[in-house]
């Protein structure tokens, strides 16, 4: 199994902590540090996780982290839509030189984000990054890491005018319609699909109807540790704000696909894992 979309640099992780875990068919609630959860998700057959930036920053701290995890840890660099205005455009040129950083699998996570209130969004500076790190993906053959909450119309159109300039990519923890999951297919990109499908609410029920039309050659499995935990209420499991998300979870995942698309879970197991290694290009 792989996680096509963890932070494992995050803070939350420096220190012991209750985290979430998915094991034998049922959630847990366990109290441990980073190298507790990387020695869980091996021992629960999780083959290794990709990692995207936030900000400038943090690029560095996930190379890092990789240097210490090669073969499990695949990096990618970028800064977040919701980071932009934090980044100091004349920055941009520290991406240049991480992109060829070794391990480097993709560029992101990139994309537009209009879910706060309009004057906090910062619109034109999120487009403006988000334009150079297409042309960046695109310089250094590497696929795109799309974060996009809420800008469908926007990000879409984006896409579009640059297409060409597209080397393969995943629309991260894909929340849409059909109809924007066909627009996204016909760019060539892959789904991202994580915990918000073992959410009970409208977004869920929405999503369910749009991965029963996505191809299972389109979907990766992601969990976005530590955020986006299931609802696990049905198994009596409390969890609290405190509670961090981990990679086990995305078997939940892949069995709630399974269950949709009416095929058994190891199928959905074997097509995704290949899926994740043929975008981002791991052997």
């Amino acid at each position: 199994m792989f996680d096509s979309h963890a932070h494992y640099s995050h803070f939350k992780f420096e220190q012991s902590f209750r985290f979430l875990s998915y094991t034998g068919g049922a959630y847990h609630i366990v109290e441990g540090d980073r190298n507790e959860i990387f020695d869980e998700m091996k021992s629960s057959g999780i083959e290794g996780f990709i990692e995207p930036a936030i900000g400038i920053d943090s690029n560095y701290k996930i190379l890092d982290l990789y240097r210490d995890n090669k073969g499990f840890m695949y990096p990618a660099v970028g800064v977040h839509p919701t980071r932009t205005f934090l980044a100091e455009w004349k920055r941009r040129g520290e991406l240049d030189t991480l992109a060829c950083e070794e391990g480097v699998v993709a560029i992101g996570e990139t994309g537009l984000d209009y879910h706060y209130p309009r004057l906090q969004q910062h619109r034109r500076c999120q487009k403006r990054w988000f334009r150079y790190q297409i042309d960046l993906a695109f310089r250094n053959g590497l696929p795109l890491i799309l974060h996009i909450r809420k800008a469908y119309p926007a990000a879409v159109k984006i896409l579009n005018k640059n297409r060409n300039k597209i080397v393969g990519g995943v629309v991260h923890c894909f929340c849409g319609t059909p109809k924007e999951a066909e627009q996204y297919l016909n760019l060539g990109l892959y789904f991202g699909i994580g915990g918000a499908l073992l959410h009970n609410d409208d977004n869920s029920r929405g999503l369910k109807e749009a991965v029963k039309t996505i191809p299972l050659e389109r979907i990766l499995l992601e969990t976005d540790s530590p955020y986006v935990l299931p609802d696990t209420s049905d198994d009596g499991v409390k969890t609290s704000r405190k509670t961090r998300n981990t990679s086990t979870v995305i078997l939940a995942v892949a069995e709630e696909i399974a269950k949709i698309k009416g095929i058994d879970v190891s199928a959905v197991l074997e097509e995704t894992d290949k899926n994740t290694k043929e975008v981002f290009g791991i052997t």
